[in-house]
């Protein structure tokens, strides 16, 4: 289990540096369903749900998605503005000039539209 969310937290950084959109979107389910493993697991275990490093673990996760939710909805902003800029005059004939065209915006993968819910 830690030897996938080790893989999927590679996968996930070699995305954010090279990767496309649909790339890092993958890369991001990936890493999300390899937590959403580990809490299940801690869910069998009361002790370990109990454990000081645990739920420093749960404070971390939660404050790690919310900062993924601003990046998603910043990054989306931004390509918004992209988008908008690019088809508005002046700004059409500078953009074909400077190679700058409209982008994708980033879109959940299906299923992951919403953070996994975890109870404990």
């Amino acid at each position: 289990m830690f030897d996938e969310v080790t893989a999927a937290r590679a996968g996930a950084k070699k995305a954010a540096e090279s990767g496309t959109v649909p790339e890092k979107a993958a890369a991001d389910a990936r890493l999300d369903r390899a937590v959403f493993d580990v809490l299940a697991v801690a869910e069998a275990y009361p002790d370990l749900k109990a454990s000081t490093n645990f739920l420093q673990l749960q404070g971390q996760l939660s404050e790690t998605e919310g900062q993924l939710a601003f990046a998603r909805q910043f990054y989306n902003d931004k390509v918004a503005t992209l988008n908008t800029s690019v088809s508005t005059i002046p700004w059409m004939f500078f953009g074909g000039v400077a190679g700058v065209s409209k982008r994708d915006f980033y879109d959940a993968p299906e299923g992951q539209e919403a953070p996994p819910t975890v109870q404990f």
